[in-house]
């Protein structure tokens, strides 16, 4: 009969150990995965979501719906509306496209996309979405936007003619509530699967170490326990496991619980910090939508005035300037302060659903986190259990104690080995003599050593430096360094010493360590790079100067050639200077950028060039214009936005020097703009001319009184003219500043 084959004990042992370990450690590592997989997704649909949200509240439902035509593409109103999303795009990395979408008869057009037309990502697609383009490729979920009005993310990848993407929808509506349009934001699939297969990656690697440490462990206990005769695994486990092991195992599961412990008592302090946040902020909103309920039932506005001041005192400063503004404008006009009332509960409505979805977030946390603790608590019981079993087994079995002998000898050859082959030199100094030191000590000197001694006895002065320096190291007891030059048969090689004194355990003084390294070559980088540097600055210096001289050069040209033009008419000399002035204080008032200020100074100081175009004759006629000599002062905002529009330096300045004499009513030239098509700084920069225009000289009367210019700043508002907001800021800053002199020059106090 044949007989049959089997491992033997030791080997039988090391598997059982290790599959146990196995058994364990790979539930644990599974859970963490899924609940490290759960969190990646939620983390990715939850921001996902917030920017759907974001880009929602964004867009002007009302102006949106006036969108109807693919021809409108290249009006203001779909570039104004296409501005509010394209921040998002600009400011969040991963995110590729945000558009939006309208339904009509269960098909679906874009309306909005900020993307440049073109390919720009070398696909051969033309990456841009145009007005009324019908959407084919659209997804179950955009869909579901639709019908439910709830912001909802793709739970799988999708493809289009664009690419592969995970998508995230928010709705559109109107002051009625009614879902009117969706914004969609697009995330590559590749970007959004990026963190889940970093995160299997990891686990991978950490399930392999775990792996090697459970054989490991398997292998360590097989070495502590003799082989047994006839035993079987188990017997022979049992009677050859010491206490200290089953401390060691009892001890590392403690460590574990411990980790474990705290890091889900840290997710329970995260937890309770966010859902205080949650409700903080659900307060907030409450009080702010109480403060929309006095504007919408028409009641006092002093009431939502104080919840105004509440949302400050919480830290809402964002909020409580909503607010204001919803009371401002209910001041202003009834229509408008319901309308910003809609747009505030639009905002609200928001925040209120990110929240309950972050609460919801959190409710699942703790449930997850309850969950992990409590499969942890019941490993370590299973594994705490099993540890006595074997405790009360071995302890009726004669331990045996294992003598293990080190062969110091050997250890010793390894060591020295081991230091021999560094590439550095190294000794042992005590009482200024090397008590040890490997051959690179020597062939870092480049010369040789006579036995005993810390350096060559033909000593030369850098190495008389090195002997002393190390001897003083010595004395003192401190670390010190140098670097010298050793030169032997024309050779020279920069070497770097280092020393450091080593002490016992009761800190008494052993020896000092020392090393020396060759540091040419990185002293050579080094100077190298240095010198490469300071190329590098005085080339930079030399642009910056350049530049700068090139910039004053050209800002002297332009006021050069605005001046040509005041001097046409005497009495308008420095007006455009005392317009951009004037704009800038208003500017400031009204807390605008550097950037905004920028464009109200260039626009202003050119906002008259087109008069270069106007017969002297009719610009400096003292007595009345005949209809045809207005009709062609009329037309210089349109003679200086051509003079200017090929100049990159001014484009962005053509609305203010084209529209400056536009009135909010329509009944201004040269293109009879009205209301929000007239840009804000156009608005600013009207004022500003108007006010310089009354309050100054001309050839055909004397400028009015300060009291009576402000009266008509007052009635061309009341009238429709002007922008009260602006209006309202100039007569702050005319109180605090004055009027600007009607002189040659700007005084350098106001010019600065």
């Amino acid at each position: 009969m044949r007989k049959r084959w089997s491992l033997p004990p030791r080997i039988q042992m090391v598997l059982m150990v290790f599959i146990g370990i196995l058994m364990l450690g790979g539930p644990l590592i599974l859970a963490f995965y899924n609940e490290a997989k759960f969190n990646t997704e939620q983390q990715l649909q939850t921001e996902m979501r917030s920017y759907a949200m974001i880009a929602a509240s964004l867009v002007d439902a009302e102006e949106h719906e006036k969108l109807v035509s693919a021809d409108q593409i290249t009006t203001d109103l779909y570039d104004r509306q296409n501005e509010r999303i394209r921040t998002l795009v600009a400011n969040a990395d991963d995110i590729a496209y945000v558009y939006t979408v309208r339904r009509k008869d269960n098909r679906f057009y874009f309306v909005l996309d900020p993307t440049p037309a073109g390919d720009l990502n070398g696909d051969a697609v033309d990456d841009k979405s145009y007005l009324m383009e019908e959407y084919e490729d659209h997804t179950q979920e955009m869909v579901a936007c639709f019908d439910s009005g709830q912001p909802i993310v793709d739970q799988a990848s999708y493809t289009d003619r664009w690419g592969t993407w995970r998508s995230a929808y928010a709705p559109i509506k109107n002051a009625e509530g009614e879902v009117v349009a969706i914004v969609g934001v697009d995330r590559s699939a590749a970007v959004a699967d990026q963190a889940q297969s970093a995160l299997f990656l990891r686990t991978l690697i950490y399930a392999f170490l775990f792996v090697l440490l459970a054989l490991g462990m398997a292998v360590s206990l097989s070495t502590v326990i003799a082989k047994g005769v006839g035993e079987s695994p188990l017997e022979l486990i049992a009677s050859r496991v010491n206490r200290t092991v089953v401390e060691n195992i009892i001890l590392a599961l403690g460590v574990v619980l411990l980790v474990q412990a705290g890091v889900s008592q840290y997710q329970i302090i995260q937890n309770s910090r966010n859902t205080s946040h949650a409700i903080e902020k659900l307060e907030s909103l409450r009080i702010a939508q109480s403060g929309l309920r006095h504007i919408a039932d028409e009641e006092s506005t002093f009431e939502a005035n104080v919840l105004v001041e509440r949302l400050v005192e919480r830290g809402e400063t964002k909020l409580a300037a909503n607010l204001q503004e919803a009371v401002q404008r209910s001041l202003t006009s009834r229509q408008a302060g319901l309308n910003e009332v809609r747009r505030v509960q639009l905002g609200i409505d928001t925040q209120r659903a990110t929240i309950s979805s972050t609460l919801d977030e959190i409710g699942a946390s703790q449930t997850r986190t309850a969950t992990l603790m409590f499969f942890a608590f019941l490993t370590a019981a299973i594994i705490g259990t099993a540890s006595i079993l074997f405790l009360r087994l071995n302890s009726q079995r004669e331990r045996r104690l294992r003598e293990t002998e080190i062969n110091s000898l050997r250890l010793q050859n390894d060591y020295r080995t081991l230091v021999e082959s560094l590439p550095l030199g190294l000794a042992l100094i005590r009482d200024g003599r090397n008590v040890f030191d490997n051959g690179q000590w020597s062939a870092q000197l480049l010369r040789p050593r006579p036995p005993g001694l810390v350096v060559p006895t033909a000593l030369d002065n850098e190495l008389d430096r090195v002997a002393e320096g190390l001897q003083q190291s010595e004395n003192r007891r401190e670390p010190w360094s140098t670097v010298f030059t050793a030169v032997q048969d024309g050779r020279s090689r920069e070497i770097e010493v280092r020393s450091q004194p080593i002490f016992d355990a009761q800190g008494s003084f052993r020896h000092l360590l020392t090393f020396l390294v060759d540091v040419t070559n990185l002293r050579q980088v080094s100077h190298n790079l240095e010198r490469k540097n300071t190329e590098i600055e005085n080339t930079n210096k030399l642009l910056t100067d350049a530049l700068g001289q090139l910039e004053a050069n050209f800002e002297s040209i332009v006021r050069a050639l605005v001046r040509a033009v005041e001097a046409k008419d005497p009495y308008t000399a420095g007006h455009s200077e005392r317009v951009m002035q004037y704009s800038l204080w208003i500017a400031e008032e009204l807390g605008l950028g550097d950037y905004e200020k920028r464009l109200l100074e260039m626009g202003c100081l050119v906002h008259d060039i087109g008069k270069i175009g106007i017969p002297d004759n009719v610009l400096t006629k003292p007595g009345t214009l005949t209809d045809e000599e207005f009709e062609m002062i009329r037309m210089h905002p349109v003679y200086g936005a051509k003079i200017v529009q090929n100049v990159d330096l001014f484009r962005e300045c053509l609305p203010i020097i084209r529209w400056h004499h536009e009135k909010l009513d329509g009944s201004g030239y040269p293109d009879r703009l009205a209301g929000d098509d007239i840009p804000f700084l156009v608005r600013i920069a009207t004022v500003a001319d108007i006010f310089d225009a009354i309050t100054s000289t001309r050839s055909y009367r004397v400028g009015m009184a300060l009291d009576r210019a402000l009266s008509i700043l007052d009635e061309d508002t009341s009238k429709g003219f002007l922008d009260p907001e602006v209006v309202a800021a100039f007569k702050q800053v005319i109180a605090r500043n004055g009027v600007i002199p009607q002189t040659d020059e700007m005084p350098q106090q106001l010019a600065a």
